[in-house]
């Protein structure tokens, strides 16, 4: 796993607490299919947690969404990733 890209992850996602794959793909300019395999070493890594949820948009664009984490989700581009690493 390029280590440069795990740390350009982690710099866009912790500031921001949470963001869906596909916001943290667009951000990147990545496909979601390339950040996907990195969350998950982020995952196993501890650094991050993966919840699903229905909103369609950014993290940012509402107070509450009904994420709820799951043991196994599957991994689309809008599953949200936690980072679980403070500023």
């Amino acid at each position: 796993m390029p280590q440069e890209k795990l740390e350009m992850i982690m710099k866009y996602l912790t500031p921001k607490r949470m963001a869906s794959i596909g916001n943290i793909a667009n951000a990147l300019e990545l496909e979601p299919e390339v950040i996907i395999p990195m969350i998950q070493h982020l995952e196993n890594e501890g650094k991050v947690r993966l919840a699903t949820s229905g909103c369609s948009s950014d993290c940012s664009s509402c107070s509450s969404c009904g994420s709820e984490t799951s043991t196994a989700p599957a991994i689309t581009e809008r599953t949200i990733a936690i980072s679980l690493v403070l500023k």
